[in-house]
């Protein structure tokens, strides 16, 4: 397996340009904005037509987070888009089995936050979901993630420790840009594309095995 010396100009270039916008899919709302406690949370259903709940709002001050799996036994598929946004309590949060999707900045400025228990379920980290989380120390995907979008862990600066799983297509442009700390990347078999400036600014980084990656950004 090739291993391949990182020079400074392979996707350590260019510059930041972030746009928060809402996790798309191809749902129907069926009701928004209902509270469970320190929950606010809507209620989408899939072209299946099956119901599912998404975390919209969470207005508790806990330090140890546990994301609960359902509401009256509509499981939650997803965090939605900046549902923890700048949360200045959290040290630790635990996503459940039940979540396939972490929206766009959805743990955005949690810079407490230090750990995160990902569901086993998960296939997509949207853009910026993590973005600017400086306690986070590591990053262990599950097998079935597929898609880790852009900036989604920008300026991580004592992010150390990365795994990636096999069935991981994508990471986005700038994905661990700024991750300071991070020394080394082993890719997935699968991977097929890793975006521009991935990861610009992780001085540590000095190698990476990107043999199997189809299409490298600059």
């Amino acid at each position: 397996m090739a291993v391949l010396v990182l020079s400074a100009m392979v996707l350590f270039a260019g510059s930041p340009s972030v746009i928060a916008s809402g996790s798309g899919s191809s749902s129907s709302v069926d009701s928004v904005n209902l509270k469970s406690g320190k929950w606010v949370y809507s209620i989408y259903i899939d072209k299946n037509k099956t119901r599912y709940a998404a975390i919209t709002r969470y207005d508790g001050d806990e330090l140890n987070v546990v994301i609960p799996s359902d509401f009256d036994g509509i499981p939650v598929k997803t965090v939605s888009r900046e549902a923890f946004c700048n949360n200045k309590y959290m040290t630790s949060v635990l996503i459940p089995d039940s979540v396939t999707e972490i929206g766009k900045y959805a743990f955005s400025g949690c810079v407490g936050l230090g750990k995160v228990n990902y569901s086993s379920s998960l296939t997509t980290i949207g853009e910026g979901a993590f973005y600017g989380c400086w306690s986070l120390t590591e990053a262990v995907f599950p097998e079935g993630t597929q898609k880790i979008g852009s900036f989604s862990f920008y300026n991580c600066r004592h992010l150390k420790k990365i795994v990636f799983p096999s069935s991981l297509k994508s990471i986005g442009n700038s994905a661990f840009e700024g991750c300071s700390m991070l020394e080394s990347v082993s890719f997935g078999e699968n991977l097929e594309t890793v975006g521009d400036t991935a990861f610009k600014g992780c001085t540590s980084l000095t190698k990476a095995d990107v043999s199997s990656v189809k299409k490298l950004g600059t």
